[in-house]
């Protein structure tokens, strides 16, 4: 059997003084890199970043005049297409296309802000006791759904700018799901400013507004379909 030669490793050369000088300034600059990347992320998670002025929408209602109703109430998130649907403040310049508020959204998307308004505003009207969120556990007899046509600032060519807002409500009876009545509500309140805190403040007076009607419309309607099905239930 013939030997076989093994020939011994190659000797790796250590880096020059200015080789190990260039490797630090790559690694230094690499690390940097990094953390100045970690930074950017860390930020736009925690939002600093890329902040929104938030805004809400208070309800000042009134009690309500009439008798209490006997049934109970379930309101749904009305229907929205975009960008009507989403959480940020709409406007609408003239007939042109849609825009939105520039770092500036609700507390929620407008389908579910109007429909805790108008809870608020069944609740706050004393004259119905069983009301709620067609997805709480709150057992009901009528349900309030509909569509939320609108819900922007508009910017006409001329004039001042106004909050509107349409919403196309419908009663139905709960365990058939047939209509029982129908009707369109709409609000168009001039802001006394072209900025965004005066038309968040149209906003805030069009619901005042409009939520009053839907309850009081709501109830006689819902109260007159009810006693008419049921007029052993009085």
């Amino acid at each position: 059997m013939s030997n076989l030669e093994v020939s011994p490793p190659p000797r790796i050369a250590a880096p020059s003084p200015a080789g190990r000088k260039r490797f630090r300034s790559t690694a230094r600059a690499a690390s940097a890199a990094l953390l100045a990347l970690v930074s950017v992320v860390s930020c736009l998670s925690l939002g600093v970043a890329n902040e929104f002025a938030v805004y809400g929408l208070n309800l000042d209602m009134p009690r309500r005049t009439g008798d209490a109703v006997t049934w109970q109430l379930l309101v749904d998130v009305p229907n929205a297409a975009d960008p009507v649907s989403s959480q940020r403040i709409v406007l609408k310049p003239g007939a042109r296309a849609y825009g939105v508020f520039e770092k500036a959204r609700w507390t929620d998307r407008a389908p579910e802000l109007l429909q805790a308004l108008l809870i608020e505003g069944f609740e706050d009207s004393g004259r119905v006791i069983g009301v709620g969120r067609m997805s709480s556990s709150v057992g009901g007899d009528i349900a309030l759904i509909g569509e939320l046509r609108a819900f922007e600032a508009e910017y006409p060519d001329e004039g001042q700018p106004f909050a509107r807002i349409t919403f196309s409500a419908k009663l139905v009876h709960y365990s058939s799901s047939r209509v029982l009545t129908a009707r369109v509500f709409e609000q168009r309140v001039p802001s006394e400013g072209r900025d965004l805190p005066s038309v968040v403040a149209a906003f805030e007076q069009g619901v005042n507004a409009m939520v009053p009607e839907v309850v009081d419309w709501a109830l006689s309607a819902g109260d007159a379909n009810w006693q008419a099905a049921y007029p052993e239930r009085r």
